[in-house]
């Protein structure tokens, strides 16, 4: 899968003069790599809902990965567009905590620790099995620096919430 990373809006660095190139021509490019089979399948990053919709249209994508966490949840839109489209939902940073980007971080918000703690999770955990249990076509691509995290993130799937831990959870702003 190759990604087009879009740069229109911020957190971002906008691109200005000739640097700016119109998405449409960007898409026939990428069509034209899947056509020849260097490419299998495209997706799109730091997208707007219309954007997607447009790349849709024009040549099928196979993914969207935008900032998404449970404190943050601009891009709900395009998150119900993916699910209705059958387009995978790749979010990127999806426990916060990026400060040029500011997103809080979803370790420190407090509904997020009493759940861990009622659990037995961490807080990480807690914040990628809402991922999980938020949307059916969510695909998580966790960094980690240690075998320790990386097992600590799988077991994540394996948690279970309540009903009203997951409602709590799905009414944070």
């Amino acid at each position: 899968m190759v990604y087009l990373r879009r740069m229109n809006f911020q957190p971002s660095l906008i691109p200005e003069g000739d640097q700016q190139v119109d998405l449409h021509a960007q898409l026939e490019e990428l069509l034209k790599l899947r056509e020849e089979g260097k490419v299998l399948s495209i997706g799109l990053s730091h997208v707007t809902l219309e954007q997607v919709k447009q790349a849709e249209k024009e040549i099928g994508i196979a993914s969207v990965s935008n900032i998404y966490t449970v404190l943050r949840r601009d891009d709900e839109p395009i998150l119900d567009f993916a699910q209705a489209h059958e387009i995978a939902w790749t979010p990127y940073f999806p426990l916060g905590g990026v400060s040029y980007a500011d997103i809080p971080r979803v370790t420190e918000h407090t509904s997020v620790q009493r759940i861990a703690e009622e659990l037995g999770a961490t807080v990480n955990q807690v914040g990628i099995k809402w991922q999980l249990e938020h949307s059916p076509n969510t695909l998580l691509i966790m960094g980690t620096s240690s075998l320790h995290h990386l097992k600590e993130n799988v077991a994540a799937a394996s948690l279970s919430f309540t009903s009203e831990q997951f409602e709590e959870l799905e009414n944070l702003t």
